[in-house]
């Protein structure tokens, strides 16, 4: 009887948290626009935006031939598609840890800054991803992803590393804000050139790689083309130097965010 009474506490407490995730995820993705749809397509149009970008750089530059053998297009996705939800999350001025803390995370007094605000940032980058490459698919030609589920769990690789660093940034903000933001800028600028995102690991000198190898999201993005491509193995990179590297920066942002919560002024936080 106390077997069948703790399993219908574990169903009743597992209810509870899809439940806030579920509705957090609504209001997340509600946020920027009324209408679900609208939010959906404005994530898509800046995808899209970001992605032809780099597409006219390559073209402009010449440098399509440098990429490795395979869709051309399909190789800029995988670049930026990882790095967008880990810039996302990042970059959000409130970031927490991607676990679910309470309930009231997801209340307006938090906004964004609750835990499960990072759901609806990764169900809607995933929902966009699936369009933009559905449509790619069906309207210009059809892409073979080699090991689908691989590629996925770098993207949520990405994702949680992002959250992670965030989770960091966030408990330090309130003891130097604008040394932390300053910090923070320079450290989304400097991902620009080194997630390795617009380059082939496996093309770099030894010389060079020493430059890339200490970001998690240079591992990330490398093993994720290696998983999309048939032809390209990762000689350069590791998929658990990232992971481990995000499971030890959760754990010092969950205590600086513990120790900072409780030392902190209701001024200090009126300041994030």
């Amino acid at each position: 009887m106390r077997v069948w009474l703790n399993l219908a506490g574990l169903g009743c407490a597992a209810y509870q948290l899809f439940d806030a995730v579920f509705h957090c995820s609504v209001r997340s993705v509600r946020k920027k626009h009324r209408l679900p749809v609208v939010s959906l397509l404005i994530v898509i149009a800046q995808s899209v935006i970001f992605t032809m970008g780099f597409i006219l750089m390559f073209q402009v530059l010449g440098a399509t031939g440098s990429a490795l053998r395979g869709d051309f297009v399909i190789f800029i996705m995988s670049g930026d598609f990882i790095y967008d939800p880990y810039r996302r999350d990042l970059g959000s001025r409130h970031s927490r840890g991607p676990c679910v803390a309470d309930d009231a995370a997801c209340s307006d007094e938090y906004g964004d800054r609750g835990c499960l605000g990072r759901v609806g940032f990764f169900y809607m980058q995933l929902l966009s991803i699936i369009v933009i490459l559905g449509f790619y698919y069906f309207a210009f030609t059809p892409f073979v992803i080699e090991e689908p589920l691989g590629t996925f769990m770098m993207f949520v690789l990405a994702w949680f590393s992002g959250c992670a660093i965030g989770l960091v940034i966030y408990a330090l903000k309130p003891w130097a804000l604008d040394v932390i933001m300053l910090v923070q800028t320079v450290f989304q600028r400097l991902n620009m050139v080194a997630s390795g995102k617009m380059f082939v690991a496996n093309s770099l000198l030894g010389s060079v790689l020493v430059m890339f190898t200490w970001n998690p999201l240079f591992h990330v993005i490398d093993q994720a083309r290696g998983f999309a491509f048939i032809n390209y193995q990762p000689r350069n990179s590791d998929p658990l130097y990232p992971l481990y590297f995000s499971l030890g920066l959760l754990m010092i942002g969950f205590i600086g965010e513990y120790y900072t919560l409780q030392r902190a002024s209701s001024s200090w936080l009126a300041k994030i």
